[in-house]
């Protein structure tokens, strides 16, 4: 639950994550049916992966605690990850797909700053 009382979270122990070790799921695949339910709870405030070829998916969930739409920034620290993508669900039923990490071209990037960093819009509840 995101409020205006607490300035930074940690997602850590409030995601799951999934190793993709041909690279070849897509949004669809993981987000219901059997890829779903392979989904790992992680036990860290900072997950270390490692180093790893796999395609390595982090499912959380956020709600908007505030009366009123808010932006919100998510900032993956001290990350020198080639490639990261983050999955925004819109009204349409589309997904408004960001981008960012070091093999990302920079104009094509969410944010120029050094770290993946991804402005995003939330409603309220």
């Amino acid at each position: 639950m995101l409020d205006e009382t607490t300035g930074k979270y940690s997602l850590g122990c409030h995601m799951a994550l999934l190793a993709d070790k041909a690279g070849k799921w897509h949004i669809e695949d993981v987000i219901s049916g059997d890829v779903a339910r392979q989904f790992v709870p992680s036990k860290w405030d900072t997950p270390n992966l490692g180093l790893t070829e796999a395609s390595v998916w982090v499912r959380f969930r956020l709600r908007n605690a505030l009366p009123v739409a808010k932006e919100w920034l998510l900032e993956v620290p001290f990350a020198p990850i080639d490639r990261i993508e983050l999955y925004l669900p819109s009204a349409s039923g589309k997904w408004q797909i960001l981008k960012s990490g070091e093999g990302i071209p920079l104009h094509e990037r969410a944010s120029e700053y050094p770290n993946p960093l991804f402005y995003f819009s939330m409603k309220p509840g």
